[in-house]
């Protein structure tokens, strides 16, 4: 087993730090890799050596906002009845972990931001509504095969994050996650019918 040097951490943690706070400051198309080395105190070969490039650097720093949008829509129960037509906690809360770090996931998400990232996030949130679909009692068969379901609504749900983070100024998150969930929620009773 060998022991990561404690510099390596440093200087990687540092370069994050620094794209994270650039990121709130300037879109994705203005950072380079001198500001980011700049901002972090290291040299652009330091740099080269821990991320090979911006878009490595971009993914590891949203690694952390993924992790918490991950966390948020874990619980997530598409296709059970609720009796309400608020929306589930877990997806307000998507929504406010999104808009805690607004600015950041806008530069990452908008023309000139980061297709990785929109691919991690797509992905995330896709597993978000497989892992609830698959809680749902019964093995009836669906309307649409699950893995379009899946795509569907994840993609549904980006689009939505991705216009919500573009107006101005953007309305309320949990107004947002109300209208998403009345969209996924009519797409999800015909599926939960099917059982």
């Amino acid at each position: 087993m060998t022991d990561v040097d404690p510099r390596v951490t440093r200087t990687r943690t540092a370069l994050i730090a620094a794209a994270l706070g650039l990121l709130e400051e300037m879109d994705v198309a203005d950072l380079t890799v001198a500001a980011v080395s700049s901002r972090a105190g290291v040299s652009r070969v330091a740099f080269y050596d821990r991320f090979g490039t911006m878009d490595a650097l971009l993914i590891a720093a949203m690694e952390g906002e993924l992790d918490r949008v991950r966390e948020a829509a874990a619980a997530l129960q598409l296709g059970v009845k609720r009796g309400s037509d608020d929306p589930p906690d877990d997806l307000v809360e998507v929504f406010r972990v999104i808009a805690q770090r607004a600015a950041l996931y806008r530069a990452m998400l908008q023309d000139t931001g980061s297709m990785a990232f929109l691919h991690r996030m797509r992905e995330v949130l896709r597993s978000a509504v497989a892992a609830s679909m698959h809680r749902l009692p019964g093995s009836g068969e669906w309307p649409v095969d699950r893995e379009t379901y899946y795509d569907f609504v994840a993609g549904a749900t980006l689009s939505v994050v991705i216009g919500w983070l573009s107006r101005s100024p953007a309305p309320d998150g949990t107004e947002m996650a109300k209208q998403l969930w009345w969209l996924i929620e009519h797409r999800a009773e015909a599926i939960a019918a099917s059982h």
